[in-house]
């Protein structure tokens, strides 16, 4: 949620955090966060890392302002394609030809997503791993 980007204007101290109500949001808020008010969205998920304070204001926040004015979350949902090989990087040594199949994680291997974000990932049937590893620890 602090990223520029994700805002059309950044919230500042007690202002009107909004969100799209029809939009699918899934974010992360790793700092603090201090707004007046916060409307949700219908669907989505709003991860706390464990530095997140709300009612505290965030470093990318700027100090409070004479009226609160609303500061709308525009943040972009990425979906990966789960079975797209381009989505995962192998550990394997080995120097043979391997089919696509083979270059996504299955039922023997692990999955692992180095960086503890929010990540949508595209699945269309029962995905099954050896271990499942999120920011460094084993999920499943």
């Amino acid at each position: 949620m602090e990223l520029a980007e994700n805002w059309q204007d950044i919230p500042c101290q007690n202002d009107h955090a909004a969100f799209d109500p029809e939009k699918i949001v899934v974010t992360m808020l790793s700092q603090g966060l201090d707004v007046n008010m916060m409307s949700l969205p219908n669907d989505g998920v709003i991860f706390l890392d464990n530095n997140a304070k709300l009612g505290r204001k965030g470093e990318f926040q700027c100090e409070k302002r004479a009226k609160p004015e609303d500061a709308f979350f525009i943040g972009g949902t990425t979906y990966l394609n789960y079975y797209d090989p381009a989505n995962w990087e192998s550990r394997s040594k080995s120097t043979r030809p391997r089919l696509h199949a083979q270059l996504v994680p299955g039922s023997q291997d692990k999955a692992v997503f180095k960086k503890p974000k929010p990540v949508q990932v595209q699945i269309n049937q029962v995905v099954k791993v050896g271990q499942l590893f999120f920011g460094g620890v084993v999920s499943l």
